[in-house]
């Protein structure tokens, strides 16, 4: 590791990376950059708490039993498709109220298909038509 002046390291990878660490005035910094020294992964430490950000063309997380993820706010953002899949059941908890809004058509599909509110109403509410297609259809 090779000191370039008083507050920064660099020290040469394979492949054209290097590996930065920083002192700045106001933050901390440990960096990896690609070749093109554009940063792939950093580590910020400074007044506000310690930031990550990895930045690169594939992530892949893999754990041999679990990943947890946790945080006051969280945002997964997709350009394209997002896609969640899994060979187990798939559950989902809130505590708080769920809105799900789509700008296109919502499917779901099931072997069975349950709609229950605990304590009030089902409102379902339309522009349009309301269509009830099934071999019975039974009502109270």
């Amino acid at each position: 590791m090779k000191k370039v002046n008083n507050s920064t390291f660099h020290k040469d990878l394979k492949q054209g990376h290097q590996l930065i660490i920083e002192g700045q005035a106001h933050c901390d910094e440990v960096r990896l950059t690609n070749a093109n020294g554009q940063s792939i992964f950093t580590i910020t430490i400074s007044e506000n708490g310690t930031t990550l950000k990895v930045a690169a063309e594939n992530i892949h997380f893999s754990a041999e039993k679990n990943i947890k993820i946790s945080a006051e706010d969280i945002e997964i953002e997709s350009a394209k498709d997002t896609k969640i899949s899994t060979q187990g059941d798939f559950k989902r908890y809130t505590k708080g109220d769920t809105m799900l809004l789509s700008e296109g058509e919502k499917l779901d599909i099931a072997k069975i298909q349950t709609i229950k509110s605990d304590l009030g109403n089902v409102d379902i509410v339309a522009n349009d038509d309301v269509t009830l297609k099934g071999e019975r259809v039974k009502l109270n």
